[in-house]
């Protein structure tokens, strides 16, 4: 779901032992997803996978900040939001 050239970012960025903090290139595939014209099916898709990162405090943040700001966001969105589970 990433260009190539998110990707080669990443990799160019990365440094050995960088896997221990590897949120902050997560929560940059996010909020790329994010920044384009974002469909409610994938916003969905975003939430759930959201909540399969371990990063439970910045997976918050974007499922009650970030995503409700996207102009797909809907009621059917908001209800994943605040689902139990996958």
């Amino acid at each position: 779901m990433l260009p190539d050239i998110v990707l080669e970012n990443q990799m160019n960025e990365y440094e050995p032992g960088h896997e221990n903090s590897s949120e902050h290139n997560r929560n940059g595939a996010f909020q790329f997803w994010l920044s384009g014209e974002t469909s409610e099916e994938q916003l969905i898709k975003l939430v759930r996978l959201s909540k399969l990162d371990p990063e439970e405090i910045m997976c918050r943040y974007i499922r009650e900040k970030d995503i409700p700001k996207c102009a797909a966001y809907s009621e059917r969105v908001a209800d994943e939001i605040f689902k139990e589970g996958i």
